[in-house]
């Protein structure tokens, strides 16, 4: 409803104009504003909707109320959209993932009875020429004790027939290959991670396990054929450090070479490096293997 209008004093001039006596009624910050009306009959009295002047019409409020009630007016939308109910989503808690199949030695040998593919074979017999220094089977490793009772490399048939052709690669240039580690039992893998000596980084959680627990993974180097001598490389074996990455490039550029025809052969022959360890390199069709806990002197 209108708002009443409270007496005050008005200030003199000319009605018939709307303005002086007839205009502004001044009452502080209920001020109005009032016009004439057209046709309006003098006689009515002052209401609500007209000022007791005749023939004149309340028309709009002084500014202070006018920018209030713009300010009730914009609030109204905000206050009805913060009242509103919120809808709410739920997301479906991710599906977990089955428990890690690990093949014992019983189950491997019915394996390999189905198919041969599946076999680990050993590297020293398989490639002639190829080189043994088999870190976890000595106390030179980051564990500081030997993790092998038996030095041996073996990996799963398909890998060594495609490590054979890289040895033969290199052995064009007066190249050969040097085996750190190949196949690794599950167990050990579980005993590293427990030590916490490496890190996540360095060395997979035993809930996935490890391309060398599948043997299809093989840690190695280069030596020459001619002295027998393992060529420098940008770190020695299992050095975690930044050194130890493919795009590591502060080094002398003979080491920046060899590491690149490693790299070079190896991927040219269906194997991929590990970015941060420039001597690891793993199968490209690893996913079809299982993971294995096989004693390494139990395969023949």
């Amino acid at each position: 409803m209108p708002l009443p209008l409270r007496p005050g004093r008005r200030d003199a001039g000319n009605p018939a104009r709307g303005d002086g006596l007839g205009g502004h009624r001044q009452t502080g910050l209920f001020a109005s504003r009032c016009v004439p009306v057209p046709g309006a009959d003098p006689q009515l009295p002052a209401g609500p909707a007209r000022s007791r002047f005749s023939g004149e019409r309340i028309l709009e409020l002084d500014r202070p109320i006018r920018a209030l009630l713009g300010l009730c007016l914009a609030l109204i939308p905000l206050c009805a959209t913060a009242a509103a109910p919120r809808k709410t989503t739920t997301t479906a808690p991710a599906p977990k993932a089955p428990p890690l199949r690990v093949v014992k030695l019983d189950a491997y040998r019915k394996q390999v009875g189905a198919n041969p593919d599946l076999e680990l074979v050993d590297l020293a017999k398989f490639i002639p020429g190829i080189q043994l220094d088999l870190r976890y089977a000595t106390r030179n490793n980051f564990m500081g004790r030997p993790l092998y009772d038996t030095p041996r490399a073996l990996l799963r048939r398909p890998v060594a027939e495609r490590l054979l052709k890289v040895q033969a690669a290199l052995a064009a240039r007066g190249i050969g290959l040097r085996i750190f580690d190949a196949y690794r039992p599950y167990s050990v893998t579980v005993e590293m991670w427990r030590s916490k000596k490496a890190g996540a980084l360095y060395i997979s959680p035993p809930s996935i396990g490890s391309q060398h627990n599948r043997g299809t993974a093989v840690d190695l180097t280069l030596f020459d054929l001619k002295t027998g001598k393992p060529l420098p490389m940008p770190t020695d074996f299992d050095e975690f450090s930044p050194r130890a990455a493919h795009a590591y490039t502060q080094l002398d550029p003979q080491r920046i070479e060899n590491r690149r025809i490693l790299k070079e052969t190896m991927v040219a022959n269906g194997f991929y490096p590990l970015l941060r360890e420039w001597w690891h390199y793993g199968y490209r069709d690893w996913q079809r293997f299982d993971v294995l806990d096989v004693p390494l002197d139990a395969v023949p």
